[in-house]
């Protein structure tokens, strides 16, 4: 995907920030939950303007079933990531001395 579309810049954005709500180190299952949902926002964001451009400002039966679908698999997904941020982890001792044979 072009990195300058509106598409990517979304998807770039919620990744960002879910990453950082998870400590900006995810685990493995945050890493795919945090891609899930940017996915997951952007099909949603993608029907919210599909509604906004159209000129009844209505969905069809098929959108409006998908939107709900997308929404709730969101839900559900960001749920699992939890709402509280997670905290990065405090360096360990094994941490903090191999910080200094490095710097050494």
């Amino acid at each position: 995907m072009d990195g300058r579309t509106w598409q990517a810049k979304h998807l770039a954005d919620v990744r960002a920030k879910l990453t950082a709500h998870c400590g900006g180190s995810p685990s493995p299952v945050q890493a795919a939950l945090v891609t899930r949902a940017a996915t997951l926002s952007l099909y949603v964001a993608e029907l919210d303007l599909k509604v906004e451009q159209s000129a009844t400002r209505t969905m069809t039966p098929h959108d409006a079933a998908q939107y709900l679908a997308w929404s709730n698999s969101l839900s559900r997904t960001l749920a699992l990531l939890g709402t509280a941020p997670t905290r990065a982890r405090a360096p360990t001792l094994a941490d903090h001395l191999a910080a200094r044979a490095t710097a050494a």
